[in-house]
C-alpha cells in the first residue's frame, strides 16, 4: 500500500458509488476508472474495497456518506449471499495467485523484499475478506501458504509506509511485519 490519502479517498468514493452494482454482477474483479486521477484504471474487488476502507478509516478520509460504515455494511447485509459468493471466489483466486507467486520465487532462486511486499497485497485482501465473511473452507490451504511465508521470512519491520501501519494490527497481519531471509 503506497497510495496517497487523496488517491485512497478517490478510489473509495468510486468503489462506494459502485458497490451495489458490483455486488449484483458476477465479476470477482472489475476495472473501474478513477475520474479524480485522470480516469486512471483501478481493479476493484470486495477485498480491495475492504482494504481501502480500513486504510481510509485510519487516515480519516471515509467520513463521506457513501463511504460511511452503516451504508456499506447494509449493502453487504442485503446482498449477503452475493457478497459471500464473491468473497469465496476472491479468496480462492488470491490464494491461487499467492501460490503461483511462491512457485515462481522457488524457480527464480529465492525471494526478495520488493517481490514479497507486492505479493502481500494479495494476502492482506484475503485477510479482510476472511475476517468479514469467513474462510469458506480454505483454512487448510491458507495455513499451508502461511507456513511457507513463515519459512521464507523472519520477523522484521512493517513492510509498507508507516503511515498505514495502524490499519494492519500485527495479530491479523503478522505477514506485514516480516522480512525476507
Amino acid at each position: 500500500m503506497n497510495d496517497s490519502p487523496e488517491k485512497i479517498k478517490a478510489i473509495l468514493q468510486t468503489e462506494a458509488n459502485l458497490l451495489e452494482d458490483f455486488l449484483l454482477h458476477n465479476d470477482v474483479y472489475r476495472q473501474i476508472q478513477i475520474s479524480e486521477f485522470g480516469n486512471q484504471i483501478h481493479l476493484m474487488s470486495l477485498g480491495d474495497f475492504l482494504e481501502y476502507r480500513a486504510v481510509g478509516d485510519t487516515l480519516g478520509v471515509t467520513s463521506d456518506t457513501a463511504m460511511a460504515e452503516p451504508a456499506w455494511q447494509e449493502l453487504l447485509r442485503v446482498f449477503q449471499v452475493r457478497a459471500a459468493q464473491l468473497g469465496a471466489r476472491e479468496l480462492k483466486a488470491r490464494l491461487d495467485s499467492l501460490q503461483w507467486n511462491m512457485e515462481d520465487w522457488s524457480k527464480e532462486g529465492g525471494l526478495n523484499q520488493r517481490h514479497y511486499a507486492a505479493a502481500m497485497t494479495q494476502r492482506t485482501r484475503m485477510q479482510r475478506v476472511g475476517n468479514l465473511l469467513g474462510w469458506f473452507g480454505l483454512e487448510s490451504s491458507l495455513a499451508q501458504i502461511d507456513s511457507r511465508i513463515r519459512n521464507l521470512t523472519t520477523d522484521g519491520p512493517f513492510i509498507w509506509t508507516r503511515t498505514y501501519r495502524e490499519a494492519y494490527p500485527p495479530s491479523d497481519y503478522w505477514f506485514l511485519y516480516r522480512q525476507t531471509r
